[in-house]
C-alpha cells in the first residue's frame, strides 16, 4: 500500500536509497528532473542561483519533486545540527535514553542539559568537603525527568557503528533555540526551555536567547507536576503571555519574557497563521495549523507559515487520502533538517495535544518479550513492513525480516488484511506510537532481556571470550553471561583457555541475573548443571529436612558459607559439617567444591538459613586428597618433632614435617602462648623458617601440631585418652568457646572440658568474655570425669591451678620477649618498617609534636618514625602544644602500628641520656629493689629501677600463670613496687614482685611461724567471745570480719528489749569495733546453716550475735540450731522486711520469718490507710504470735486485744464475696469475719455489695463466734455500732429468727436467686424465704431474670411461717407497686387468691386437654400462642448471644475493685443471661433447670400414671418426643433469661452435662469459683471445658479461651499468661486471639504490653490493613500522635499499594479526631489532589470537616466539590449532602441558593445532552 516509506528493511532498495541520501535532500526544491545523473546534480548543487530555480519553477513541479523526494526518516539522514523530537525512554544516572521517529534513539549526556545544571555540577565536583557538596543539593535526573516526557534535540555527533544509541543529542535550550532572537519571540508561541534558577516570585527559566530571559510566576508553575516545586535543569515547554513582542524591557541589553508551563495552555496553544519567522526559528514541538496541498497514499503535503512541509502516513491518525477534502489540518513539527530545508511534521493525537507533562503508560501494561496471539492486520507494505493492531486499539509495526524465520518475497500475498497472528513484543517507539514486534517462531523461545532469565535455568550458551577472572558467553546474540573462573568445571582449572575456545557451545546454568547492572552469572560445575535436586532461588521453597546442591563461597574457622542460586547464603556451623569434630574447615573444604546440605532452618527477615552436612554423604577431603589423614610413622600425641614452613594461609601455617616430609598444619592460636605474639609471627613467618620442636596436638580430620612452650616443654602433662583422665590433673590446653553459662577448652587430642562460669576465675564473673578470648592458652585443672556421658568438667581458678610459684610468670615473660625479638629479626629483613628498627627500646630520642588529643600526645620522631606519648607520661607541670621539642625515653616498639612509645617525664629520661647498657656489676640475680612502673601491656609491665638499678629498664609480668587474668588490673604507670631480680637476659632484665616472692615462700612452708598466727573460721569453736570489725552495715544485718575470717550479726541478735519502730542498727558504723560471741556457722556457697558439731566446710562463715544477755552467759546459747517451738499468744521481736499486697512481711529470727495482716498493724487508721509510710525495713517491733505455720512462718499481731467476743466492735478488712450476697473481713487475731446482706445497712439499697471494695477498712460489730475455725458474724449496721436502740427509726429493722417473723408481716429483703423454680428472698440473718412462681407477680413477665434478679430489694408479705417462710410480692398483696415494668408484662396473674387458685385449676385442665390433642396431633390456641413467643424470644437470644458473645466474654473488668456488677436493665437484649458481656464479671448469676420431676407439677404426675397404665401408641410416643423437644426448648429459654441459678458444685456439673458445647455455661461455672477466690479451680474448669467441647464449636472454645486469657491476666502471673496465649494461638486463628488479647490488655490498663502485641502483630500480618488500622487507632487514642504518624510510614512501605489511599485516608480521619485537625485536612487535601475522582473520600472529608463546626470551611469544600467533574449521580449525592447540611447549619437563603445551583447543573447537563 504504502510502497515509499522504508522503515528499517532489508531490500537492496532502501540500501540504494540510503547512500546519497544528503545530495538528494540537497537538490529538493530544483526544478531538474528526476532522471538528471547524481553526478550532475551534485554539480549543480553548489551553484547560487538554487533559491532563484526554486521561485521559478511552477508550483505543481515543486509539489512533484517533493513527492518523489519526501520519505520516512532513516538513520543515514540524520545529520549534524538536525533538530528532531524525542521521547524520553529511560532515565539513568548518567544520561538519557531517548526514542526518536522512526524507531532510531540517541542519548543525552548529563553535561547537555542546560548550562545552569552543568555550572551545578562543576560546582559539585569542585566542592572540598561533604558538607559544601550536601549544601548544593544538586538535583538526579531521575528527579527532573520522567519516562513519556518530549524533548526537542539536537544531534551534535552522529556514530558510525550500530550501537543503540547512535546519536549524540543535546536539549540545551541554547543550542536548541540557537537560530532564535528576541524579536522573533511572539505572544502564545511555545519555547523550550529548562528552569536556571529560584527566586523570590517564581523562576528564572532559561530559553538559550541571547539577552533575553523568561520568568515563571510560582502561581503557574504550581498548576505544573502537581504543585510540586521544580529544579534547576528541568526542562519545560514554555507559553509567552507576554503581549506585544513577548517581551519587556529590563535594563539596557536585557528583556524579560514571562512564560507559562500550564498543562491546559500549553496544549492548546499554537502559531497564528499569519507568523512570519525565519526556518532557524522551528523548533520541534511547535503546533501549526498547516494546509493540505496535496494527498498521497504515503503522505501529505503541507503548507504552514511560509514553509512547505510533509507527514508521512505513519504520522496520520486516518489514511493520507482522507484528508483530501480537509483543507486544514492540527499538526506538530517533528524534524527539522536545516541542510536540507526538509521540515517534516505529525499529525498523531499524542504528539498534537502534549501539553508538557510526561505521557504515562503509553502502551498499557505491554512490557518487553510480552507473546501476544491476536494480532490483526491493518496495513501491509511490501517494500517495509506489516501494520498490526493489537488490544485496546495499540498500533504494532513488523519489518519484512521480522515477519518470518525464512524470507517473505510477496508480502501482500502471505499477509492480507484483518488477518490474526501471534507475535511477540520487541520494542516500542514511542514518537510514532508503534510497538515494535516479531513473527518469527525461534524467536518465542528466545530471551529478549535480562528479565526473561531466571536464576536456576539451563540455557545453551556460545563462549565468546576468555578473560583473566573468567569467560564471557552469548546466551543471545543481544544477550551475554560470564561465568567466573570458580565455576568453568567441578575442579578448579590452571589454564581455562584450553578448555574453552570462542564459538564452541556449552550447557550452563543460571546463577544470578542482576538486571540493574545487565549483568548474568553462569555456572558450568556438571554436578550443579546436572543436578535432580530442587532447584533453590527463593526463601518459600525452602522445607525442613530438605536436601539442596549448593557451592561452597567461604570457609573460615567457625564454619561454612554454602552459596545457592538467586543470591541466597545458607551457613554450616563447624558442628554441623561433619559427624567428626572439624576444628579447621579451610583444610576439609575448598573453596566452589559443590556440596549436598540438608535445610536446618531459617528466618527470610534476617536473611538467615542455617545448613548441615551430617546425613548427606559429603566427602572429606583434607589437603584436596582422600579422607584418610596422612601421619608419620610412630605418631603419638605429645610427642615432638621438627619442621619447615610450607605456605602461611588466614587461620595458620602449613609446615612440612622432617625428616618424614608429611605436611601438617600449625594453627593461628597454637603459634605462641601469647596471641599478640601469635598475629606478629603469622605476618612475619616466610617459607622456609625452621621451627624447633612441634608437639603432635590432633589427627581429627588434619594432622596438626602446636608449638606453645606451655606444652612443648609439659609434654608430661599431656594426655591424649579420655580413660587416663583423672579428677586432679593439670592439662594445658586452648579455649573453643565463650558461651554464657561458661568456657569449653580443648585438650590435646581433641578431648574438651566444660569450665562452668564459678570455675572460670576465683571471683564471680557473669561475663566471661571480658577476661577470656577464644584461642587463648590455658591450664584446666580436671574436676570431675564422667565416662558414661564422655564428658569432662575442669576449673581454670588460680586457687585450684597455681601454687605460688613465680617462675611459671618469668617463663611466659621471658617466651613471649624472645618471640618478639624473633620477629624483630623477620622484620628488619623486609624494608617497610626501616624507620621502626633504626630504634631500641631504652633509648633517648627527640621529637616534635604533630598533635594533641585526650589520651595523650602524637609526635615524629627526628628519624621520621611517628611516636606516641600517654598523658600518663608527660610531667603534669608541662604545657606541650602542636609543633612543641620533646625529649623522651623509648619504652615499646608497636610493629603492628609502626609506631614508639615514648616517656617523656624529666626524672625517668634523666637517668637514661647517658646509658650504654645495664649495669651488669650493680645488677645481680635475687636482689632486692624499687621498680617504677612506666608502662602496663597485656602480658607485661615496664619499670625503671633505683638505687643500684638505675637507668635499666626492668620487665614484670603480670600473668603469674597462663589462667591468671586479674592481676593485670593491679598495675598502673605512677606506681613503686618492691621487686627481686630473677633473670639477667642480654637486653632485658626480667623481675618479679616481692609480695609474690613472700607468698611462694609461705605456701612452701619457710614461715610457718607467721601463719600460724592467721586464723581462718574452721579456727573458732561456737562459745567463742572475739572482737570482730564491722564491714557493712545492712537494715536487717552487719557484716564482720573477726581476723581472716567474715560473718555477720542478724538484725535479732543485736539486743534483747526494743522500742516499737527503733531501727537498732542505725547506731552502728562501718569500721567500728565490737565484741560478737560465735552462735554457728554456715555454709558460704548455699547459705544453710551447719552443725555446731560440723563447722568444717570449706567456705563457712561466722554466726555471731552482739545480744548483752548471750555475752553473759559462758555456755553456748545458739540460736540457729535451737529447735523453735513458738506457740499462740508468745510475745517475740520482729523486723519489717517489706509490705506487699496487705501483708507485712517480718523477720522474728536468722531461720524464723513472720507476717503481719493489715488489721493487726495498728488501732490507728492514719497508719492503715498508708502502711508503707509507716513501716520502714529494719524497724523492730514487739509483736504477738496469733499463728504457727511449722514453726518457719509466723502468724504475728502488733496490736495485743485479746481474744473476740460477742458484741465487741473491732476493725475489719473487705476480702471478697460470697455467692449468698455476703461479705468477707479480715479481723484482728486472725479471725474472719462474714456479714449477711441484710447486715451491711439499716437501709436496704440495689446491689448492697457495690459500695465495698477489697482492702476497705472499717469497723463491725460481733454477732457470733467459732472459735474453732476462727469464724464471726459480723454486722456493718450503723444502729449496732452507735447501740442505737429506736427501731422505729430504722427503716430495715433485723430479723434475728423465723421467731421473729409472723404471718402477713410485710417484710423488705434481697433476692438471693431462683433455686428449683422458686425465688430465694433473704429477709433476715440466716432468715430466708421463698416466692413461687404465681407469687412474683399480678402479672405475667417475659423474661423473670431481667427483673427478679441477684441483689434486688424487693417488699414482700409473709403467707404462711412452717419449716419455711413463704413469701409473697403481688402489688395486690403487699400494696407496693409490681416490680415488673410495664412493657413487660404480658397478661394478668390474678388479682386475688381465689383467682389464683381458680387459674391454677385451669391451667391444669388446659395441661389435660393439652396432653390429650398433643397425642392426636394438635395443639390449643393457647399453647401455640406460648410456643410461638417462647421460639421468638429464644431466637433473639440466639442472635443477640450469637453477635455479642464473643465481645462479651472478652472484655476485662471495667472497674475490677467493685464487688458486684451494677443491674441490668429491662430489655432483653441486655439480660445478664452471659454476665462477662460487661466485662468479665465472675459473679453474675447463671440460669439453670433441670428436666421436669414429679415435684415440678401435679400435672406430671396424673400424666405419668395415665402412660403406666395403658400401653402407649405410636402418637402418644410422637407427642412425648414432641413434648420432650418443647420442653427442651423452653429449658434453654430459661437458661438465657436467667430463671434458675446453680448454688452448687454438684449443680454446674449436672448442669454442663447438659450443655456440654456451650461455652456461657462453662463461663458462669468458672465465674462460681471466682466469686470464693478459688482461682485454681476456675482453671480447672477452664481446662474442663477445652476438652469437653466439641472440636466443631469454634466459637464456643474461642470463648473459653479468651475468658481463660481474662482470668490469667487478672487473677495470674505474666509467665502463667504467656503459657495460655501460646496454647490459644496454637489452636485457633492467632490473628483473632492476638486481637481479643490487646483488648485485654488496653482495658487492664498494660497499654506496654499490648503495644509489643500489636508490633508482634503487624510483623506476623504485615500485608493486613485491618491490622494496622487496630494498631494506628491504639497509638490515636493513647494520645501517641508522634508514634501513630511513624506507623503510618512503616504501614506503607509494607502494604500493597492498592490500600495507601484508603490507609492515607483512615489516618487523616485519625487525625481529625485525635490529633491535628490541619494534618488531617492537608492529608486529605493530598490524596484527592491525586485522586480526584474518589467520591468516598470526599464524602468523608466532608463530613470530617462538619464535625469540627467549621461551616465556612464546609461550605467551601462543598463548593469545591459541586464544580467537579463527576457523573450525574455523584453529583446528585453531593448536592444532596451539600443541601442536607445548609439545612442543618444554614439559612433559607443558603438552602435556596444550593436549590439554585442544583438547578442550574441539571439545566447544563440537558444542553449538554442536546
Amino acid at each position: 500500500m504504502e510502497e515509499n516509506f522504508p522503515r528499517g528493511g532489508s531490500s537492496k532498495r532502501v540500501k540504494k536509497d540510503s547512500a546519497p541520501v544528503k545530495v538528494d535532500d540537497a537538490d529538493l526544491f530544483h526544478s531538474e528532473e528526476s532522471e538528471t545523473p547524481k553526478k550532475k546534480r551534485k554539480k549543480e548543487f553548489g551553484k547560487e542561483n538554487v533559491a532563484k530555480k526554486v521561485k521559478v519553477t511552477p508550483k505543481n513541479d515543486i509539489s512533484e519533486k517533493i513527492v518523489e523526494r519526501t520519505c520516512a526518516l532513516k538513520k543515514n539522514m540524520v545529520s549534524n545540527g538536525m533538530l528532531l523530537m524525542g521521547s524520553v525512554t529511560k532515565v539513568e544516572d548518567y544520561s538519557l535514553c531517548v526514542g526518536l521517529p522512526n524507531g532510531l534513539s540517541g542519548s543525552v549526556q548529563i553535561t547537555h542539559i542546560s548550562d545552569a545544571y552543568t555550572q551545578l555540577l562543576q560546582k559539585l565536583t569542585e566542592a572540598s568537603s561533604s558538607e559544601s557538596a550536601n549544601a548544593l543539593d544538586v538535583p538526579s535526573l531521575h528527579e527532573i525527568f520522567r519516562v513519556g516526557q518530549l524533548l526537542p534535540c539536537r544531534v551534535f555527533e552522529t556514530s558510525a557503528f550500530k550501537k543503540k544509541h547512535n546519536f549524540k543529542l543535546t536539549i540545551n535550550p541554547r543550542e536548541i533555540n540557537e537560530g532564535m532572537v528576541a524579536s522573533h519571540i511572539k505572544n502564545g508561541m511555545v519555547l523550550h526551555g529548562c528552569i536556571q534558577s529560584l527566586e523570590d516570585h517564581g523562576y528564572v527559566v532559561d530559553i538559550g536567547i541571547s539577552g533575553t530571559r523568561a520568568f515563571l510566576n510560582h502561581s503557574d508553575a504550581e498548576k505544573f507536576n502537581n504543585g510540586e516545586s521544580l529544579h534547576v535543569g528541568e526542562a519545560v515547554r514554555c507559553l509567552v503571555t507576554t503581549e506585544g513582542d513577548g517581551s519587556e524591557d529590563v535594563g539596557e541589553s536585557l528583556r524579560v519574557v514571562k512564560v507559562s508551563i500550564d498543562p491546559k495552555k500549553v496544549s492548546k496553544s499554537q502559531l497564528g497563521s499569519s507568523v512570519r519567522l525565519p526556518l532557524t526559528c522551528i523548533v520541534p514541538g511547535m503546533k501549526v495549523t498547516a494546509k493540505v496541498t496535496k494527498a498521497d497514499e504515503d503522505r501529505l503535503l503541507v503548507k504552514f507559515l511560509q514553509f512547505r512541509g510533509h507527514i508521512h502516513c505513519s504520522h496520520l491518525p486516518k489514511p493520507a487520502m482522507t484528508y483530501k477534502t480537509r483543507p486544514e489540518i492540527e499538526a506538530v513539527v517533528l524534524y527539522v533538517n536545516g541542510s536540507t530545508k526538509i521540515i517534516s511534521l505529525s499529525a498523531l493525537p499524542h504528539l498534537v495535544d502534549y501539553s508538557g507533562v510526561a505521557t504515562e503508560n503509553q502502551f498499557g501494561s505491554l512490557q518487553r518479550g510480552d507473546i501476544l496471539t491476536n494480532a490483526t492486520v491493518t496495513n501491509v507494505d511490501s517494500h517495509v513492513g506489516v501494520y498490526f493492531s493489537l488490544d485496546d486499539g495499540v498500533k504494532a509495526f513488523c519489518d519484512i525480516p521480522n515477519l518470518s524465520d525464512s524470507l517473505v518475497e510477496n508480502v501482500k500475498d502471505n499477509f492480507k488484511i484483518d488477518d490474526i497472528h501471534k507475535c511477540r513484543v520487541m520494542d516500542f517507539n514511542p514518537v510514532d506510537n508503534l510497538v515494535i514486534i516479531s513473527l518469527k517462531k525461534s524467536i518465542f523461545t528466545k530471551f529478549l532481556q535480562f528479565q526473561d532469565i531466571l536464576p536456576g535455568t539451563t540455557l545453551e550458551c556460545t563462549v565468546h571470550q576468555i578473560h583473566e577472572k573468567g569467560v564471557s558467553v552469548n546466551i543471545t546474540n543481544r544477550l551475554s553471561g560470564f561465568i567466573p573462573n570458580l565455576h568453568l568445571s567441578d575442579f578448579p582449572l590452571k589454564y581455562p583457555g584450553k578448555k574453552f575456545t570462542p564459538g564452541t557451545t556449552i550447557k550452563c546454568r543460571v546463577l544470578l541475573v542482576n538486571i540493574k547492572k545487565k549483568q548474568v552469572l553462569l555456572t558450568r560445575k556438571k554436578s550443579l548443571v546436572n543436578s535432580k535436586l530442587p532447584i533453590l532461588t527463593s526463601w518459600s521453597q525452602l522445607e525442613r529436612d530438605q536436601v539442596l546442591d549448593g557451592f561452597i563461597c567461604s570457609i573460615t574457622d567457625k564454619g561454612v558459607l554454602v552459596a545457592f542460586y538467586n543470591n541466597i547464603k545458607g551457613w554450616v556451623p563447624r558442628r554441623e559439617l561433619s559427624e567428626e569434630n572439624i576444628p579447621f574447615p579451610e583444610k576439609v573444604f575448598i573453596m566452589g567444591q559443590v556440596v549436598k546440605c540438608r535445610v536446618l532452618n531459617w528466618d527470610e527477615e534476617s536473611s538467615r538459613l542455617t545448613l548441615s552436612f551430617k546425613g548427606t554423604q559429603i566427602k572429606l577431603t583434607p589437603f584436596g586428597k582422600n579422607r584418610v589423614v596422612e601421619v608419620p610413622d610412630g605418631f603419638e600425641i605429645g610427642m615432638l618433632v621438627d619442621g619447615k614452613v610450607q605456605s602461611v594461609t588466614k587461620t595458620g601455617v602449613n609446615v612440612t614435617l622432617e625428616p618424614t616430609g608429611v605436611e601438617a598444619f600449625l594453627p593461628r592460636n597454637h603459634l605462641s602462648d601469647n596471641l599478640d605474639c601469635c598475629d606478629l609471627l603469622m605476618t612475619h613467618y616466610r617459607e622456609g623458617v625452621a621451627l624447633k620442636e612441634l608437639m603432635y596436638l590432633s589427627k581429627e580430620s588434619v594432622l596438626t601440631v602446636s608449638h606453645r612452650k606451655s606444652m612443648c616443654d609439659n609434654t608430661d602433662l599431656v594426655v591424649s585418652e579420655f580413660d587416663k583422665l583423672q579428677p586432679g590433673l593439670l592439662i594445658p590446653g586452648s579455649i573453643t568457646r565463650l558461651m554464657d553459662y561458661g568456657i569449653f577448652v580443648e585438650f590435646p587430642g581433641g578431648m574438651r572440658a566444660l569450665v562452668p562460669n564459678k570455675y572460670a576465675a576465683d571471683t564471680s564473673v557473669r561475663n566471661t568474655s571480658v577476661l577470656y578470648a577464644v584461642g587463648q592458652a590455658v591450664c584446666a585443672k580436671i574436676l570431675q570425669v564422667d565416662r558414661e556421658k564422655s564428658r569432662i568438667l575442669a576449673s581454670l581458678r588460680m586457687n585450684d591451678c597455681y601454687h605460688g610459684d613465680t617462675d611459671i610468670g618469668i617463663n611466659l615473660l621471658k617466651d613471649m620477649l624472645r618471640e618478639m625479638d624473633m620477629v624483630q629479626k623477620l622484620s628488619k629483613e623486609t624494608d617497610g618498617k626501616k624507620k621502626l628498627w633504626k630504634h631500641h627500646v631504652g633509648e633517648v630520642c627527640t621529637g616534635k609534636v604533630t598533635e594533641v588529643t585526650e589520651i595523650g600526645l602524637l609526635c615524629v620522631l627526628d628519624s621520621g618514625c611517628k611516636a606516641v606519648i600517654t598523658n600518663h607520661n608527660v610531667d603534669s607541670n608541662v604545657d606541650l602544644v602542636k609543633g612543641d621539642e620533646v625529649k623522651g625515653l623509648i619504652t615499646y616498639l608497636d610493629m603492628e602500628d609502626e609506631c614508639v612509645e615514648l616517656c617523656t617525664l624529666k626524672d625517668v629520661v634523666k637517668g637514661f641520656v647517658n646509658w650504654k647498657g645495664p649495669p651488669a656489676a650493680k645488677i645481680t640475680a635475687d636482689q632486692k629493689l624499687n621498680c617504677r612502673i612506666v608502662l602496663v601491656k597485656k602480658s607485661f609491665a615496664l619499670g625503671t629501677l633505683k638505687g643500684p638499678g638505675a637507668g635499666t629498664l626492668a620487665y614484670i609480668p603480670v600473668k603469674r600463670h597462663l589462667n591468671d587474668v586479674l592481676e593485670v588490673y593491679q598495675f598502673y604507670p605512677g606506681q613503686v613496687h618492691p621487686v627481686i631480680v630473677k633473670q639477667l637476659e642480654k637486653t632485658h632484665v626480667l623481675c618479679s614482685l616481692e609480695l609474690h616472692e613472700k607468698r611462694k615462700l609461705e605456701i612452701q612452708g619457710v614461715d610457718s611461724e607467721m601463719l600460724r598466727n592467721v586464723k581462718t573460721p574452721h579456727d573458732y569453736k561456737a562459745g567463742d567471745i572475739v572482737m570482730a570489725s564491722v564491714k557493712t552495715v545492712y537494715p536487717l544485718q552487719i557484716n564482720i570480719v573477726v581476723g581472716e575470717a567474715h560473718g555477720r550479726v542478724h538484725i535479732s541478735e543485736v539486743t534483747d528489749t526494743i522500742d516499737n519502730g527503733e531501727m537498732p542498727l542505725n547506731d552502728l558504723q562501718p569500721g567500728e569495733e565490737i565484741r560478737v560471741k560465735v552462735v554457728g556457722f554456715r555454709e558460704g556457697k548455699t547459705y544453710s546453716y551447719l552443725p555446731i558439731s560440723h563447722p568444717n566446710r570449706k567456705y563457712a562463715l561466722l554466726e555471731c550475735s552482739v545480744k548483752p544477755s548471750k555475752l553473759k552467759k559462758e555456755d553456748v546459747d545458739s540460736t540457729v540450731e535451737k529447735e523453735h517451738t513458738y506457740t499462740i499468744g508468745d510475745r517475740v521481736q520482729a523486723f519489717v522486711q517489706n509490705y506487699h499486697k496487705g501483708i507485712l512481711n517480718v523477720s522474728v529470727s536468722s531461720t524464723v520469718q513472720g507476717q503481719v495482716s493489715l488489721v493487726n498493724l495498728s488501732d490507728d487508721l492514719t497508719v492503715l490507710e498508708d502502711p508503707d509510710k509507716h513501716f520502714v525495713r529494719g524497724q523492730g517491733y514487739n509483736a504477738t504470735v496469733i499463728g504457727v505455720d511449722n514453726c518457719k512462718r509466723l502468724d504475728l499481731s502488733f496490736t495485743d486485744k485479746g481474744e473476740i467476743e460477742v458484741g465487741q466492735i473491732v476493725r475489719g478488712c473487705v476480702l471478697t464475696t460470697t455467692f449468698a450476697l455476703e461479705l468477707q473481713l479480715a479481723l484482728s487475731m486472725g479471725y474472719k469475719g462474714m456479714a449477711s446482706c441484710t447486715d451491711l445497712s439499716d437501709t436496704y439499697t440495689d446491689n448492697p455489695l457495690r459500695s465495698f471494695k477489697h482492702g476497705q477498712i472499717m469497723d463491725c460489730r460481733i454477732l457470733s463466734v467459732d472459735k474453732q475455725i476462727k469464724l464471726c458474724g459480723v454486722s456493718l449496721r450503723q444502729s449496732r455500732l452507735k447501740k442505737t436502740k429506736k427501731s422505729s427509726k430504722i427503716q430495715d429493722p433485723e430479723i434475728n429468727g423465723v421467731d421473729s417473723v409472723s404471718k402477713d408481716q410485710v417484710v423488705r429483703g434481697y433476692i438471693i436467686g431462683f433455686n428449683k423454680g422458686l425465688l430465694t428472698v433473704c429477709i433476715g440473718n440466716g432468715v430466708h424465704g421463698t416466692v413461687s412462681r404465681e407469687e412474683l407477680s399480678d402479672y405475667q413477665v417475659k423474661s423473670r431474670g431481667a427483673v427478679f434478679y441477684k441483689g434486688r430489694v424487693v417488699t414482700a408479705r409473709v403467707l404462711s411461717v412452717e419449716e419455711t417462710v413463704s413469701l409473697t410480692l403481688r402489688e395486690s398483696r403487699t400494696g407496693v407497686t409490681d416490680l415488673v415494668p410495664p412493657d413487660m408484662r404480658t397478661g394478668s396473674s390474678g388479682s386475688n387468691k381465689e383467682s389464683a387458685k381458680t387459674d391454677v385449676k385451669a391451667r391444669k385442665r388446659k395441661l389435660s386437654e393439652t396432653d390429650t390433642s398433643s397425642a392426636k396431633g394438635g395443639n390449643s390456641s393457647q399453647d401455640s400462642e406460648e410456643e410461638t413467643e417462647a421460639k421468638k424470644v429464644k431466637g433473639k437470644k440466639e442472635k443477640n448471644v450469637a453477635k455479642k458473645k464473643t465481645k462479651a466474654i472478652n472484655n476485662p473488668t471495667e472497674n475490677e475493685e467493685k464487688i458486684l456488677a451494677t443491674p441490668p436493665a429491662c430489655e432483653i437484649s441486655k439480660m445478664p443471661r452471659l454476665s462477662v458481656a460487661a466485662g468479665l464479671s465472675w459473679d453474675a448469676d447463671l440460669a439453670r433447670d433441670s428436666l421436669p420431676t414429679p415435684s415440678d407439677s401435679d400435672e406430671d404426675d396424673s400424666d405419668e400414671e395415665d402412660r403406666r397404665s395403658t400401653k402407649k401408641t405410636k402418637a402418644e410416643i410422637r407427642a412425648e418426643k414432641k413434648e420432650e423437644e418443647k420442653k427442651l426448648d423452653e429449658f434453654e429459654r430459661r437458661q438465657l433469661e436467667g430463671d434458675n441459678q446453680p448454688a452448687t458444685v454438684d449443680e454446674f456439673d449436672r448442669l454442663v452435662l447438659t450443655s456440654p458445647d456451650s461455652s456461657l455455661v462453662w463461663l458462669q461455672y468458672m465465674a462460681f469459683h471466682l466469686q470464693t477466690a478459688e482461682i485454681d479451680k476456675a482453671r480447672a474448669v477452664a481446662e474442663r471445658a477445652l476438652k469437653t467441647i466439641s472440636f466443631r464449636e469454634e466459637q464456643e472454645k474461642q470463648n473459653v479461651w479468651v475468658a481463660y486469657l481474662n482470668l490469667e491476666n487478672m487473677y495470674g502471673s505474666s509467665d502463667l499468661l504467656h503459657k495460655v496465649l501460646e496454647r490459644a494461638i496454637a489452636q485457633n486463628e492467632p490473628s483473632k486471639i492476638y486481637t481479643q488479647m490487646i483488648n485485654i490488655y488496653v482495658k487492664s490498663g498494660k497499654i506496654d504490653e499490648a503495644e509489643n502485641l500489636h508490633n508482634k502483630l503487624v510483623r506476623r500480618y504485615s500485608q493486613d490493613k485491618e491490622i494496622w488500622i487496630s494498631f494506628m487507632m491504639f497509638y490515636y487514642k493513647h494520645e501517641r500522635v508522634d508514634d501513630a504518624r511513624k506507623l503510618l510510614q512503616r504501614c506503607l512501605k509494607s502494604l500493597n499499594i492498592k490500600h495507601h489511599v484508603e490507609m492515607i485516608a483512615k489516618c487523616a480521619q485519625l487525625e481529625f479526631k485525635f490529633g491535628d485537625t490541619e494534618r488531617g485536612r492537608t492529608m486529605f487535601e493530598s490524596v484527592l489532589g491525586n485522586y480526584p475522582k474518589r467520591t468516598d473520600l470526599w464524602s468523608v472529608y466532608l463530613d470530617m470537616v462538619v464535625k469540627t463546626g467549621e461551616c465556612q470551611e464546609a461550605r467551601q469544600l462543598f463548593e469545591r466539590v459541586i464544580h467537579l467533574k463527576q457523573s450525574a449521580k455523584k453529583m446528585k449525592f453531593f448536592y444532596k449532602k451539600y443541601l442536607d447540611f445548609e439545612k442543618e447549619h444554614g439559612d433559607s437563603e443558603a438552602v435556596e441558593n444550593v436549590k439554585k445551583k442544583a438547578l442550574e447543573y441539571v439545566e447544563s447537563q440537558g444542553y449538554t445532552d442536546e
